[in-house]
């Protein structure tokens, strides 16, 4: 009967050897583990910080487009161009507009308005539409001080105007040339800048130029004799207002943040 119990005591000896040497390579591996670093996937919070990053850089140039357009003390309905850190339905419209590729000509820029950005040619896509944001938010100021249906009506030289770029009445399509474009598009802001940035994309493929002297807004044109207020209260062009306003964007990289424009 003794020798059934020293075989038992055995196999639990060996028993307790396996499991001691066990608990050994786990402590060991759990202590390689916690020492040595190992490639993991970001975790949820960096993604999430990741993403909030992106969508802070994406404000930026909005952000920088109501900072201009505030500091040019533009009407208040120009906010629905951009307002703190984030682009209004209009300012939404107009990058919407651009990214559908109808008009290359306003990305490629002009010569005159990479006289008043510098860095153009070089800038990223994001701060071109925010350059053109600034453009369209600084004519429809000029234009209609923001306002779709302006109280006062005025009339141009073939009949009455409409809308936040000032466009003649029923007859868009005729001076826009863009089969998007009908005559009556003007009755909504998405349409004036349908039928106004293809107007100004012909403009700029012809003539090389954004301020030209025969452009169909006098806000365009150097040579106008109308004259407006900057922010100190002089009077200046209305060209000027559009190109101090360009001149303001960080990105542009020019040596003042004044225009030297007349």
């Amino acid at each position: 009967m003794l020798a059934p119990i020293l075989l038992q005591l055995a196999n639990m000896k060996n028993t307790l050897f396996i499991l001691a040497i066990v608990l050994q390579a786990g402590f060991s591996q759990a202590k390689t583990t916690l020492s040595t670093p190992v490639n993991q996937e970001p975790s949820s919070y960096e993604v999430d910080s990741n993403i909030v990053t992106s969508i802070i850089e994406e404000d930026a140039d909005a952000e920088e487009v109501a900072m201009i357009t505030q500091g040019l003390k533009f009407s208040r309905e120009c906010k629905k161009f951009a307002f703190d850190s984030n682009y209004g339905a209009w300012g939404k419209s107009v990058t919407k507009l651009l990214g559908s590729k109808r008009y290359p000509n306003l990305i490629k820029g002009s010569s005159d308005l990479r006289k008043y950005c510098q860095n153009y040619n070089t800038m990223s896509y994001e701060d071109k539409e925010s350059i053109w944001v600034l453009i369209i938010a600084s004519m429809a100021h000029l234009e209609s001080s923001c306002n779709q249906t302006p109280a006062r009506q005025p009339s141009g030289p073939n009949g009455q105007l409409v809308g936040t770029l000032q466009l003649h009445k029923g007859q868009e399509g005729r001076y826009a040339k863009d089969e998007l474009c009908k005559n009556g598009s003007g009755n909504t802001a998405g349409g004036s800048f349908l039928c106004g940035m293809s107007m100004l994309d012909r403009q700029m493929e012809r003539y090389d130029s954004l301020f030209w002297n025969e452009s169909y807004w006098a806000v365009l044109r150097p040579n106008s004799n109308d004259r407006v207020k900057d922010p100190q209260g002089r009077l200046i062009k209305p060209s000027s207002v559009i190109k101090l306003a360009i001149a303001k964007y960080p990105a542009c990289g020019n040596k003042t943040s004044k225009s030297k424009s007349k």
